[in-house]
């Protein structure tokens, strides 16, 4: 085992708004991970977390009342000047197996033709002492995803068929820098509409499919508690809003300019890709939509779904164990 990879910790990167109680959970969840992981907290609070502010083991960085992209885009210079290699964004909500997160470390390090790894989500309602499980539509990995077609071309045209968001993927530090700083700006530009959240993340799953292969780990990795509140972001719009209303013209536009610089691929090959993206992003998000409420109302009845029963036991224990004894 190389001794540089095995003490290289990785960046958990946390963006946070008026949550002060998810906030605290989280960094007290991951503090016992000080040797294997480092915290980066970007929070946009009007009150600055005091608590957390005040720690030695993490970095704070406090951006009151300033966007979701704003702030991402600031917190990249800090980013820059960190020593670590891999990252991934964690939301306030979410909590990642470390050991899984180590794991996809290493295989990271020794497969350099792949942009990032994923592994399956697993969302959890707390509700009166007990705690219902689902797997969203989103993170079910119920068939075998391989975004490892040596063509650029090919690799990009099957995951845009099978579009899933993988923005929340371990991911090498340096091309998350690069779409931050250089992609994104520029699309933002010249977008004929907000950049909202949805976009920036489908940004990014392009910008990384054509970086390089994309791993999928079927096995749970990360545990997210389903609050209904959180959907309801004032940045959060349809995909197919933005499509219909023919707002994502000069967007394509630009994106395929940048990409091409990069890529062995023509503007136009690459508009095309773009387009398949988006009906990719719509039948998820409408995918999505449709399993969250089915999720939803089963979570009501008390039912868990069945995928996941066998991993029930080992589930609740990590929960009970990990999450709510904070």
């Amino acid at each position: 085992m190389n001794e540089t990879l095995k003490n290289e910790k990785i960046l958990i990167i946390i963006p946070t708004h008026n949550r002060a109680q998810y906030l605290n959970r989280i960094v007290n969840y991951y503090q016992s991970y000080s040797n294997e992981i480092e915290l980066l907290i970007i929070d946009s609070s009007v009150e600055c977390n005091q608590g957390v502010s005040l720690r030695k083991d993490l970095i704070y960085l406090h951006y009151p009342k300033m966007s979701y992209i704003d702030k991402l885009q600031k917190a990249m210079k800090t980013v820059k000047k960190q020593t670590n290699i891999f990252t991934t964004f964690v939301a306030d909500d979410d909590f990642f197996i470390v050991e899984k997160l180590i794991e996809y470390k290493f295989f990271l390090e020794e497969n350099s033709d792949y942009s990032a790894i994923q592994g399956g989500h697993v969302s959890f309602w707390q509700e009166e002492g007990r705690h219902l499980l689902y797997v969203s539509h989103q993170y079910a990995m119920k068939k075998e995803y391989k975004i490892d077609q040596e063509n650029n071309k090919e690799r990009a045209e099957y995951y845009f068929h099978n579009y899933f968001n993988v923005f929340y993927a371990l991911t090498r530090k340096d091309l998350i820098i690069h779409y931050f700083e250089t992609i994104l700006p520029a699309l933002h530009q010249v977008l004929d509409c907000e950049l909202y959240i949805d976009l920036i993340e489908v940004s990014q799953a392009c910008f990384l499919v054509f970086a390089g292969k994309i791993k999928i780990d079927k096995s749970i990795a990360m545990y997210r508690e389903f609050i209904p509140d959180s959907v309801a972001h004032a940045e959060m719009v349809r995909i197919s809003q933005l499509v219909a209303e023919n707002s994502l013209t000069a967007w394509k536009a630009e994106f395929s300019t940048l990409l091409s610089k990069k890529i062995n691929l023509s503007t136009l090959e690459l508009s095309e890709l773009l387009d398949i993206a988006m009906i990719g992003v719509q039948e998820f998000q409408d995918n999505k939509n449709a399993g969250d409420r089915k999720n939803l109302r089963r979570i009501e009845k008390g039912i868990e779904m069945d995928h996941i029963k066998e991993q029930w036991q080992d589930i609740n224990k990590f929960i009970n164990a990990k999450i709510t004894s904070f």
